[in-house]
């Protein structure tokens, strides 16, 4: 107590030795938000061991889920020996269960003199400073900004690895909605007018390039109510591309069933999508973890009319697979009128998640649309 805490030196000397994993040993994260006031952007994983809101089930639980995904390999049978429960893999989304790890870019290495640790500021790339916003590689040098909207109860993780193949000229932006991943706390919005209003404040922004906007399947709608009011607003994207789905004005493919209690909303679901892991549907705790947010998404979707068609500037790509019934190209053709620009239909292999089955075609066609864009003819 006699001499000062020189708190920032510390955290610059535990990151010189290449510390990455921070516990916050308190009742109150306060020392996890001063050190990363100290250490760059996004750098390090953050853990509070306890937390008023949660037990401390709940606390352990979550910090394993982070390591998990930074690549540390957990012991869950350890874990859950005692306790009764069995574990799965947790996916980002029930029948998308998939491991994502977080690239972490080179840091400069802190220079020491003598016995004294030189302060120096340590260079990072500049990142949208957002919740709604999730950049997986920031691109300062691109003039070009990519937002992309997940389907129904997927998050911004979906698109992390994108940005390996899409051009240099193209910085992709996908969004993370609330209720999801990072936003996990935080209610989802069942509501699509609530929902765009919202993301035209945030990307409002974060416009001051050209940019194009992807959804699919309810993205797809997320996307074209977006482009709309932003048009409305004199902001139009460069193009638009509704990947999974009919346009607005089109019935739906499938009859409501956002308001069916839990066992029958989940029924129906896996109906739909038959290739829900057994696993998943039988662990009661992960289910009632992604229900809330899967019932607000099939509300949203499923509750949107809009019989007046509100013609957009920009190009339309119509987006589908060549086995999905719930898109079939028909159905894509619906699209034609809600642009005044030019339209196109393009298909690839797969079903209805093709983008998460053979993500390469699809890519490849954003590529070339948004590279011819950076070279106009």
């Amino acid at each position: 107590m006699v001499k000062p805490v020189r708190f920032a030196s510390g955290m610059e000397t535990l990151h010189r030795q290449g510390v990455e994993i921070f516990v916050e040993m308190g009742p109150e994260p306060i020392l996890l938000g001063m050190g990363q006031d100290c250490l760059p952007s996004e750098y390090g994983t953050w853990l509070p061991t306890l937390q008023r809101e949660h037990s401390d089930w709940q606390g352990v639980l979550q910090a394993l889920g982070q390591l998990y995904v930074q690549g540390v390999a957990i012991d869950w049978e350890s874990y859950h020996r005692d306790s009764g429960y069995s574990s799965v893999g947790l996916p980002t989304y029930p029948w998308q269960r998939e491991r994502y790890w977080i690239d972490v870019e080179q840091k400069q290495p802190l220079r020491q003199s003598g016995i004294q640790v030189e302060e120096v500021k340590v260079k990072h790339t500049p990142e949208i400073p957002n919740l709604w916003i999730k950049c997986p590689q920031p691109n300062p040098q691109a003039n070009l900004r990519l937002f992309c909207l997940p389907y129904a109860g997927g998050g911004a993780s979906i698109f992390h690895l994108w940005h390996r193949e899409l051009p240099s000229n193209v910085e992709l932006c996908p969004i993370e909605l609330p209720g999801r991943e990072n936003r996990i706390k935080e209610k989802p919005i069942d509501n699509l007018e609530i929902l765009t209003e919202k993301l035209v404040e945030v990307l409002l922004q974060h416009l001051d390039k050209p940019f194009a906007l992807f959804g699919h399947s309810m993205g797809a709608l997320i996307v074209y109510e977006l482009a709309r009011k932003l048009q409305q607003k004199n902001v139009s994207p460069a193009y638009l591309f509704v990947s999974g789905r009919q346009a607005p004005n089109e019935p739906e493919f499938y009859p409501p069933f956002y308001f069916l209690p839990d066992a029958e909303f989940i029924e129906r679901l896996t109906k739909i999508y038959p290739n829900i892991p057994d696993a998943v549907l039988k662990e009661e705790e992960l289910m009632q973890l992604f229900l809330p947010v899967l019932r607000a998404d099939m509300t949203l979707a499923q509750t949107y009319s809009s019989s007046q068609v509100e013609p957009l500037d920009c190009p339309i790509f119509a987006l589908g697979s060549l086995e999905d019934e719930e898109a079939s190209y028909e159905r894509l053709v619906s699209w034609r009128e809600y642009t005044r620009s030019s339209f196109s239909v393009q298909t690839f292999p797969g079903g209805h998640f093709y983008l998460n089955e053979n993500r390469q075609p699809l890519l490849q066609f954003i590529s070339q649309t948004l590279q011819d864009y950076s070279n106009p003819i």
